[in-house]
C-alpha cells in the first residue's frame, strides 16, 4: 500500500478526489474511506470493538439510549 502524507486540508481533498470523477453518476466519488485511525492496524475494528470488554452486550444499551434521546421521528421503530 502506498502511503501519502499531506500537510493541509486542501491537499488532502486534492489527493482523495484525484481521478474520482464518475461519468455515470455525474459526480466525484472517491474510492477511499477514512478508517478513523492515525495508525494502520492489520485488523479493521469498529470503535465499539476497540473499547474492548463485552462490546456485543454494550451495543443494545447504546441503541436503547440513542432511541431514548433521539428526536421522536428519528427512530420510529427498530429495523429487522
Amino acid at each position: 500500500m502506498k502511503e501519502i502524507c499531506v500537510s493541509s486540508w486542501a491537499e488532502l481533498t486534492d489527493v482523495l478526489y484525484a481521478e474520482s470523477w464518475h461519468e455515470q453518476l455525474g459526480r466525484f466519488r472517491s474510492d477511499f474511506a477514512f478508517r478513523g485511525l492515525e495508525v494502520p492496524e492489520p485488523e479493521l475494528l469498529t470503535g465499539l470493538m476497540r473499547l474492548g470488554a463485552n462490546y456485543a452486550e454494550m451495543e443494545g444499551h447504546l441503541l436503547r439510549n440513542f432511541r431514548k434521546y433521539a428526536s421522536r421521528d428519528a427512530v420510529p421503530y427498530d429495523s429487522p
